[in-house]
């Protein structure tokens, strides 16, 4: 969160009257400080299911943080060119480092919510958003300025990226239907590979164990999702 959009949201209350609400386990990370806006109400929530629909429900936007601040970053750009002037460096030029065990997790809760989403650029975010369809994707603080205050002045364009999102979630992210995938996988799996009968050379006849688990393991797992899907339905 910190310096992009803790600076963006800095300058929204120069124009609009804002409250961040920040949620998370504050009884085993402690009470955050570092990256909190400093000029705007913050609320600290403690992480509980409950509080989705208690606290977040009763938002506006939600904002997806993923970037790991760089120290000296106008600097480090400089010493990673290479061939300098050859690739028309600048120092506007983007240097990106997010977290990367990371997935659309809260994309699909703010969508389920209700809520339009302003995101930071990470794989899952780009591969699910669409750039004011379905939500915002934004880096540098003027991004996060702009796509910010799109959605304080518009509540049409809240809507309707909360309305595309929530279609989103149910095309991509619906359990039934992934459920419905993962058969398909596995079948297309067994299918291909009779990991039973997997001819091995001499030197790793000794391994042949480990096929054999992989397929009775795959067997089972279609059996047990077959059984869900259709108790489901």
């Amino acid at each position: 969160m910190y310096p992009n959009i803790t600076h963006a949201m800095e300058l929204l209350p120069k124009k609009y009257h804002l409250e961040f609400w920040a949620m998370y386990n504050i009884k085993q990370q402690g009470k955050c400080k570092l990256g909190m806006p400093k000029n705007i109400p913050v609320k600290h929530i403690q992480w509980h299911k409950e509080n989705y629909y208690k606290y977040l429900a009763n938002a506006d936007i939600g904002i997806v943080p993923n970037m790991m601040p760089i120290r000296n970053i106008n600097k480090l750009k400089i010493k990673a060119c290479v061939y300098k002037g050859y690739f028309n460096d600048s120092v506007d030029d983007y240097l990106i480092r997010f977290k990367m065990p990371s997935n659309p997790g809260r994309l699909i809760v703010f969508g389920m919510l209700g809520l339009s989403v302003v995101t930071d650029f990470y794989p899952s975010a780009l591969q699910f958003i669409k750039d004011e369809q379905n939500g915002m994707l934004a880096y540098s603080m003027g991004g996060w300025y702009t796509a910010l205050e799109k959605l304080i002045v518009s509540p049409a364009l809240r809507q309707k990226l909360s309305f595309n999102m929530h279609k989103t979630i149910d095309q991509y992210f619906d359990f039934e239907k992934q459920n419905i995938k993962l058969i398909t996988f596995l079948d297309k799996i067994l299918k291909q590979q009779n990991l039973n009968n997997v001819y091995l050379n001499e030197p790793y006849k000794e391994f042949s164990y480990i096929y054999a688990w992989k397929s009775i393991m795959l067997q089972k797992l279609h059996k047990v999702m077959t059984k869900f899907v259709q108790r489901r339905l």
